[in-house]
């Protein structure tokens, strides 16, 4: 599975589960667009583009494939199919592993983050210029939705870098002696 196809799995499957307003909940990707259960009132559609520069501007191109370096912009759209207001709706953007969160680029800013190191504890997430953690450190953003009106919609959205592999370096192992090699090697001198 490519980097995008698992980013839009991941956080499909989370948003929607995170964000639907019925206490059971599950989902399914379809394509890109998918309900929290059949009969739910909240539709999530996530969208993930990869950002270029074409002569000198900033363009959204089709993110059919990922490399070291790229820029991904996902974009996440909540909206209320039901026929009453949904209150409280909290939207998750998990960021894929192997991705660098790019600080400063979470809209709306009013975000929480949680790291991967403790994916459960959400925090307000740090601003462009802060020097708290890693960026490869975050695992998912958090927002609240306060309310969605029937027909409604509300976005949430970030970008991250795919991170280059680190090299491994393999080095030979230390080289074992036994206590017994040991009280040995004594006994020859």
């Amino acid at each position: 599975m490519n980097i995008i196809a698992a980013c839009l799995a991941s956080a499909a499957l989370c948003g929607a589960a995170a964000a639907a307003a019925a206490p059971d909940t599950s989902a399914a990707l379809g394509g890109e667009t998918v309900r929290a259960e059949r009969n739910s009132p909240l539709e999530v559609t996530l969208t993930v583009q990869k950002i270029v520069m074409k002569d000198g501007e900033e363009r959204r191109i089709d993110a059919t494939d990922a490399a070291p370096g790229d820029v991904l912009e996902y974009r996440t759209e909540y909206k209320n199919v039901g026929k009453t207001a949904l209150t409280k709706v909290t939207a998750v953007l998990p960021l894929p592993e192997h991705t660098s969160f790019i600080r400063g680029s979470a809209h709306p800013s009013d975000v929480e983050a949680s790291t991967r190191a403790d994916q459960n504890r959400f925090t307000p997430a740090p601003g462009a210029d802060a020097a708290d953690a890693p960026a490869d450190s975050y695992a998912a953003l958090r927002w609240s939705i306060e309310r969605l009106a029937p027909g409604q919609q509300a976005s949430v959205g970030a970008r991250v870098r795919v991170d280059r592999l680190k090299p491994v370096t393999v080095e030979p192992p230390p080289a074992a002696h036994s206590v017994q090699d040991a009280d040995a090697r004594k006994n020859l001198h």
